[in-house]
């Protein structure tokens, strides 16, 4: 079978259902030769295939519905966007019936081949930094492999009666250091595990320096709260939680600068619901009252991330927050306060 032929065939199987939430067929593992069959059909026109344009075509839904408007979405604009597909892939034939009946050895391989292809993905996009903000073109990559990845929280492969995403595949270890799947793609597809939609947290600490990038921030705080202002907060505050637990553990992970922009995008979420009409009146459970405590505690030891000068220098706008500080520190409660600056002193030090 032509390369051509063969690339439209796992297009309709697996690629299109993985984007659309539809059953993705899980066959045999492509392995390297598979991706270079892949990359082969996209120099021989996978794009103008019909298949290559309805894919081209859910792409564009995908990223509309983030707002975000554009006419081209082709493969061969970043052609290591469907090595990643390729290699999500073999990911989930590690949970096939078939799958889980690989030989000790064969399954080492297997997982070997899923890493090295993750890295050489990453190492496609640059690395996140205030040089790399000012350059529009990363942010249009870091989107077109976002929409080829978007529908892996939706997909609904065939795992085994028992396999679920969350608790068998996104944990998969792939190397010596005991780095999840989802550790990987954060480097190589890092929207994909920012716009995360719940119940998982959408943060890793791998992904802090993208937020480095305005518009990856924009992008990142409207789309959460899509799901919802409360429960946006709770995932973030989460989500800033469980990295303060892994600062603590490993305190240099983090660069002062890179600890700055985390804080700011907690505030960003909080801003965001101070100035609502009108603000979020539900009962604050456990992982909501510690992210009001957050943003409570960094309004009194950086006051100038809480509340950016812009918002500052509208005396309305700032009486709104200020007022929503203070209403944060009173659901509270002080004690709570007092616990969220303990857990949180790796995040904190330097600021």
């Amino acid at each position: 079978m032509k390369d051509l032929d063969w690339a439209t065939t796992l297009l309709v199987r697996f690629v299109l259902p993985l984007l659309t939430g539809g059953q993705a067929i899980v066959s045999v593992p492509l392995l390297g030769k598979g991706i270079d069959r892949l990359l082969r059909a996209i120099d021989a026109g996978l794009d103008h295939s019909t298949q290559g344009q309805r894919l081209s075509e859910a792409r564009r839904q995908v990223l509309a519905a983030l707002g975000i408007l554009t006419n081209s979405v082709e493969l061969a604009s970043d052609p290591d966007g469907l090595r990643i597909v390729a290699t999500l892939h073999d990911t989930l034939f590690l949970q096939h019936p078939y799958g889980k009946t690989l030989s000790a050895s064969r399954r080492a391989g297997l997982i070997q081949h899923i890493r090295r292809q993750l890295v050489i993905a990453s190492e496609s996009l640059p690395e996140p930094s205030p040089e790399t903000a000012r350059d529009g073109a990363i942010y249009q990559k870091l989107l077109l492999r976002y929409s080829l990845c978007a529908g892996l929280w939706n997909a609904k492969p065939k795992l085994g009666s028992s396999g679920s995403l969350e608790a068998d595949v996104l944990p998969l270890v792939l190397d010596a250091d005991d780095k999840p799947l989802a550790r990987y793609l954060a480097h190589c597809c890092p929207l994909l595990l920012l716009l995360r939609p719940p119940p998982g947290l959408p943060l890793l600490i791998e992904l802090i320096p993208w937020l480095q990038l305005p518009q990856v921030t924009r992008l990142f705080v409207s789309t959460q709260l899509r799901h919802g202002v409360t429960q946006a907060l709770s995932r973030i505050g989460s989500s800033l939680l469980l990295i303060a637990q892994q600062l603590a553990e490993h305190p240099d992970a983090l660069s002062t600068n890179e600890r700055k922009t985390l804080w700011t995008v907690l505030s960003l979420f909080h801003l965001r619901a101070a100035l609502m009409d009108p603000q979020p009146t539900t009962p604050p459970d456990e992982s909501l009252r510690n992210a009001l405590a957050l943003y409570a505690l960094i309004a009194r030891t950086v006051p100038a991330l809480a509340l950016p000068a812009d918002v500052g220098h509208d005396q309305r706008l700032s009486s709104r927050v200020l007022h929503y500080q203070q209403a944060c520190s009173e659901r509270a409660g002080m004690n709570r306060l007092s616990q969220m600056r303990e857990r949180c002193a790796p995040l904190l030090q330097g600021l």
